[in-house]
Parts: C-alpha cells; structure tokens; sequence
C-alpha cells in the first residue's frame, strides 16, 4: 500500500508540473508587447542609418523571428505588421505615401508578409514541441523519482547513465558512485559477474529476463530484478534497462507462511484431524492431506464436499444428519457438531467426529463452511466396550436387587411383631433398593441411547389425562404438593405414555428434591401453534449459571447437588431429554438463583401426526 501511495504522490507531482509548464507556454501581455516592440526599436534605429533599399526586408526576418520565438505567434505576427506598415511608409520609395508604383514593391511586401506568418507559425510549432518535450521529461523524472522501485539504465559498456532515488534508498549506492561506473565498481566481485552475465543474456536474446537477487548490501535484501533491452529504430540494442523490486518482507512472510504451514500439516498428522473448506459461491472444496488419510482416499483425487453423494463415504443415517445440519448453518449460520460413521475405500467402518462453522465475506454473507473432522474410532470401540459392560452389569444387578425389595416387602408379614428400630431399619433398606434400582434403570436406559437400541411403544393419547395420573402418582410418592394446571383444550399427541411419565417423574423428583417444601411444585400444561408443552416448577435456591449449559451432560452434577449430598448418577436429565428428542420434541430450562427453577419440555403434535399418518 505504501509503494502505491508513493506512485500515485509521482503522479500527482508530474501532472502538477504539466500544468505548471502548459501555463507557462502562453506568454504574458506585457511579454508579449516588449517581445514585439524592442527588436523593432532596435532593427529600425539601424535602418534609418542604413538606406539600402533591396536589403531593408531581409534585415526584418530575423526581427520578426525573434519576436515569434520570444513573445510567441501572436508577438510575430504584430511584429510583421509593423514592420510591413513602418518600411512600406518610411523607407520604400516614394515615402510617405500609400500608393506606391510598381508590382515588385507590392509582391515583396506581401513577401515579407506570408513568410513572417509562417516563420511565426513555425515557432509556435517549436516552442510547442518544446515544451512538451520539457514537459515529458519532468513528468517522466517525477515517477522515476518516486517510484518505490529502483530504475536503472546502462550502456553496451556496463556503465550506468541512469539511477533513480528508490536506487540509493535500497542498495545503499549514491547516484554519483554509481553514474558512469560499472557494476565492478559499484558490487562486489561475485554480484557483479552474475549481473554482466545476465545483462549479455538480455543483450543476446533481445528479451527481457526475470530472477530474484541478494543483495549484502542492505542487510541481505532480496530483489526481484526484471531486466529488458532498449531497442532503436532498427530494432538493435543500444542500451539495458533493469527494475528491481525489493521483495524482502514478502520472501519473509512466505517463509513464515511455509512454517506455519508445515506445523499445521504436523499438529494435524498427530492428532489425526483434517480439515476441509466448502466455498458455496464456487461450489469448490479444499482438504487438508489428513482429512485423504482419515478417509483413506487418494489425495490426487479432486475434493468434493462430504455430503456429495458421489464420495460414497457416510452411510446414509450419517449423510442425513450431515445434510440436515449443513442445510442449517446454511440458512441460519449455526454451527454443528456430530459424529459420524463412515466406510473407507477398502471396506473398513470407522466414526469421526465432524465440526462446522459458517464462512461469511467482510458483509456477513454466509458464502461457506469451515470444518474439521477428527478420527474418533477408538474412542467409539471404547465407548462400545463400555456400554456394552454397563449394560451387563445394569442386566445383572436386577435380579438381586429385585429379591432384596420383594424380601424387605415380605418381611413385615413375616415378621409382625417387630420393633420401631426395626421398622425403621427395613424402611431404609426399602428406600436404598428403591434409589440403586433407579440408578439400575437410568444406566440400562443410557447404554440403549448410547447404542441407539432404545424403543418407544408410541401410540395415541391424551396428554392432559397422561400428565394427570402421572402427577397424582408420583406426588404420593414423593410426599409433596403439586400444583396441577391445564391450560387450553385437550392435547392428543402420539407417543410413548411410559417414558413421557418417566421424564415427567424425573422432573417432580428433582424439583423436590432441590426445591423449597414449603412451595410446593407447579406444572402446567400449554398448547401451542403445532407443539404442547409442559412445565416443572419449584422453588428455591435455582440453578448456578455456570452450571445451565452443561445441565443435560452425562453424568452431570451441579454444584448445588454435590453440596446436599442428594444421591445419583447425573444421568436422569440426560436420559429425560433423550427420551423428548426421540419423540421428536425439545427440552430446555429457565433459572433464576434465588427464586425459582423450570424444566420445559415441548411435543410436536403436528410432526407427531404426520409420523404416526
């Protein structure tokens, strides 16, 4: 940008000096006027004392050429007038008179006349030229001397005729030691055998040639040097001309680039992740030489964006989920992050977990996407492993721990005098199974959502009624106050009557758990344009707001339940909103510390219809 500043400052500055010169060219009135009468003072202060008649005219074309050349056209032909009018009453005989006898007397002062216009109309064509040869050359030396690249010129013979300024600024040689020297006497011996050789090819194949150079002059600058013949008329070379450009900060950053490059090609092989670019406007993609490893694709093959059919990489759950969330950010700019499973040219089945943000142009136009994928194969073997052990062990604890319910169940019945101590004893050993038996249920119902296994027996039915008996059974339950309200007329949503009082009971148990008993808890039910919705609320100390974004995470525990030392596994939100999500539904919370806490959970009824349809 700066190189651009200075040329457009040269240019400027020449144009100004245009203007100031084209001025300049018009002569002055008062110029005009001495220029015209001065030298025919003096030419007829000499004709007065000379009285031959033939040479009287001759005399006056150098007057009247003088006058052009100093007072321009309009100074000579005034001059020419004059002199016509003044020699035709004084000095051609008979004096005095107008009408004088004789044709040649007539012919010659028309003579005189015609050749003073012409010599006047000559000089003006001069001065002209003159100028606009003056012009040319201040315009000519203004961008030489401002611009920001060094301009040389040098004869057959090596010697320089011609530097600019840019040439001292950055090669650190002055004009008067390069002027007239050769580059022996300007650089050191091996720089100047290499600029003679690439002069004489220049010279040799009247072509201009291109290559970068060092300079140790200037700190090791490195230059791109284009040089080029001047060529006359008949087409030979009489002189060299030479640009050179310094490059220096741009070798530097493409450097810089190249290593910064080479770390990310690094970073990336190590951690196994590649990347990719999708340009909307060129429909081109771009991926990184890991993103080929992962896929196990040849990286000569042209890239192609992820979800083009063509690749055959995603299998089709995956391709539709993709899609779905591309198609998303390319409407809204959101952000996705999925997991993907996909199969590599050679039969293997791996996951990776694929990441994408919008790309916007500097108006906040969505014009593509920015993604990552990241081998996560292990890491879903591990996670299969795990679930598949949960799983086992959820299976297995069952039994157990159904015997030690049905026995604390029968032993009252057993046993029917016993103590108060006992009783006690045994409704802790009730309640115990009650709580590992729930942990039992939410580990079996997490290792089915991790492996996609878990099934709705959905059918239709009244939400009004299904969250009525829900609220009256669990309420009994847990031994608190809930405050129903059926907001609208009935709501008929087809789904899975078990698992919506699963999700319903898991938010009256928290909003007890965590609430003030006093309160009481409320829930309400809603119906909307298309979805119905249902709300848990309690009261109380709420929810940290560091803790609402990750409050749906497994095994999440927020800071308020590891301090009241309320037991469990941190998985019921995270199964409650699996299970609304499978309905095809949304789940979401709205806290305010101090006050109060409420769990919303919403079912499409639309989407439901058309499903069930």
């Amino acid at each position: 940008m700066r190189a651009v500043e200075r040329g457009k400052a040269a240019i400027e500055r020449a144009m100004g000096a245009f203007k100031s010169s084209a001025v300049s060219a018009t002569p002055s009135p008062v110029r005009v006027l001495v220029a015209t009468i001065v030298p025919l003072i003096a030419v007829f202060a000499v004709e007065f004392f000379y009285w031959g008649s033939t040479l009287r005219w001759s005399l006056l074309y150098p007057t009247v050429l003088v006058c052009a050349w100093f007072g321009g056209f309009e100074s000579g032909v005034a001059a020419t007038v004059i002199s016509t009018a003044l020699v035709w009453w004084y000095f051609v005989p008979p004096v005095h008179v107008i009408l004088k006898p004789g044709i040649p007397k007539y012919m010659m002062a028309g003579l005189f006349v015609v050749v003073g216009v012409l010599v006047s109309a000559v000089v003006r064509r001069l001065r002209r030229s003159s100028a606009e040869l003056a012009r040319n050359q201040r315009f000519l030396q203004a961008i030489l001397d401002y611009s920001p690249d060094a301009i040389i010129i040098k004869d057959l013979d090596g010697r320089y005729i011609l530097v600019n300024k840019a040439f001292e600024a950055l090669t650190g040689v002055s004009a008067a030691a390069a002027l007239q020297h050769t580059d022996d006497d300007v650089f050191a011996q091996s720089l100047a055998e290499e600029l003679r050789a690439k002069d004489q090819v220049v010279r040799d194949t009247q072509a201009p040639l291109h290559f970068e150079e060092r300079l140790e002059l200037n700190e090791g600058s490195v230059f791109l040097m284009s040089e080029f013949p001047l060529l006359d008329e008949a087409r030979h070379t009489f002189a060299i001309g030479a640009i050179a450009t310094d490059i220096s900060q741009r070798k530097h950053d493409e450097e810089a680039l190249r290593e910064s490059l080479e770390d990310l090609r690094a970073a990336q092989h190590v951690a196994h992740v590649g990347s990719w670019r999708w340009d909307f406007r060129t429909n081109r993609s771009t991926w990184s030489e890991e993103l080929y490893q992962i896929f196990g694709i040849d990286p000569t093959q042209a890239p192609a964006p992820i979800t083009n059919p063509g690749m055959k990489l995603l299998t089709p759950d995956s391709l539709l989920r993709l899609t779905k969330c591309m198609d998303k950010l390319r409407a809204d700019g959101e952000p996705y992050e999925l997991d993907l499973e996909f199969t590599r040219p050679d039969g293997g089945r791996r996951w990776c977990a694929a990441r994408g943000e919008p790309r916007r142009d500097p108006t906040g136009r969505i014009i593509g996407i920015n993604g990552t994928v990241a081998d996560i194969t292990h890491i879903k073997e591990l996670e299969r492993l795990r679930d598949e052990w949960t799983s086992v062990i959820a299976h297995d604890l069952r039994q157990p721990i159904g015997v030690i319910s049905m026995a604390s169940e029968f032993l009252p019945a057993l046993h029917r005098e016993s103590s108060e101590q006992e009783r006690a004893m045994l409704q802790h050993i009730q309640s115990a199974t009650h709580a590992l038996k729930r942990m039992v249920d939410d580990l079996l119902d997490m290792s089915l959502l991790e492996a996609h296994r878990l099934k709705l027996e959905r059918k239709w039915i009244d939400l009004h009624d299904t969250v009525r008996e829900a609220v009256s059974r669990h309420s009994r339950l847990i031994g608190a106050r809930v405050k129903l309200e059926l907001d609208g007329p009935p709501a008929t949503v087809f789904a899975d009557p078990m698992r919506i009082e699963q999700v319903l009971g898991n938010l009256l148990s928290n909003a007890v758990k965590y609430g003030d008993q006093r309160s009481g808890v409320e829930v309400r039910v809603s119906v909307g344009d298309g979805e119905v919705t249902i709300a848990v609320t309690n009261f109380g100390a709420g929810i940290a707001p560091e803790d609402l974004p990750r409050l749906f995470d497994r095994f999440m525990r927020s800071k308020m339940t590891r301090t009241t030392g309320v037991r469990g596994l941190g998985l019921g939100l995270y199964i409650s909103k699996a299970i609304v999500e499978a309905h095809g539904g949304r789940m979401w919370v709205d806290s305010m510390a101090g006050q109060h806490t409420t769990f919303y959970f919403g079912l499409p009824a639309k989407a439901a219809r058309l499903e069930a349809a």
